[in-house]
């Protein structure tokens, strides 16, 4: 298994801000339409005068409220530059609409599956889990093996981040890994003139960056 050897299967960011005034009846369907050339979606859902969901079932999702955004990437079939530009750009097109004032980067997810040999749960029983037959039998006889989680904090860009790696139990020739990173200090005051986009982006691309070259070179090195 190769150190950059992975495909991604999931991305999603989560903003926080300071509440916003109740919305107007219709601007959530006004946004979905302002957007529709770039980010079309299938379907949207006003929440009352609470925000709003606009999906594509299966593959994308967007979730505005008075206090927070979440977007997810359900199905990744293009590259990373296409989706983490994408996310920017619905971003600072909710901000606007929005006005929304200032926001956090509470939470940044990316999924991702990598090929292995032999069988996941066997390969993580045996090389990562410190943890002998008998001890597993202690949670019954059909155990079929376990995960990793490992936590730390990163710097330049700064984040704290939960790796997991876990077998794929629909195809076990495959490790589920799961990057969880909590930028700190992202977000911006928009009266302060700063630029929302490149902070937005270094949170995305340092979380990618090091699946790229940290976790993917753990793995190998761990699992090979």
């Amino acid at each position: 298994m190769g150190a950059r050897d992975f495909r991604l299967i999931y991305v999603s960011v989560s903003l926080t801000f300071p509440p916003l005034p109740r919305f107007r009846q219709g601007a959530i369907k006004r946004f979905a339409a302002e957007i529709d050339n770039e980010h079309p979606f299938e379907s949207v859902e006003n929440r009352s005068d609470a925000g709003g969901v606009l999906e594509t079932e299966g593959r994308r999702w967007l979730r505005i409220d008075r206090d927070g955004l979440e977007f997810q990437e359900r199905s990744v079939e293009e590259g990373w530059d296409v989706v983490s530009r994408n996310a920017v750009d619905l971003v600072e097109r909710a901000r606007k609409s929005f006005q929304i004032p200032f926001y956090l980067v509470s939470e940044i997810i990316v999924r991702a599956l990598s090929p292995v040999e032999p069988e996941a749960s066997k390969l993580l029983q045996e090389r990562a889990l410190g943890v002998n037959p008998e001890q597993y039998q202690l949670l019954g006889k059909d155990v079929r093996g376990g995960s990793v989680t490992v936590v730390g904090t990163h710097e330049d860009p700064e984040f704290n981040w939960s790796v997991e790696i876990a077998p794929y139990l629909s195809d076990e020739t495959n490790v589920w890994i799961e990057v969880e990173s909590h930028p700190l200090g992202l977000g911006t005051d928009v009266d302060e003139g700063g630029d929302e986009d490149d902070l937005l982006s270094e949170g995305l691309h340092g979380t990618y960056k090091f699946l790229n070259e940290n976790v993917m070179t753990f793995i190998a090195n761990v699992l090979d």
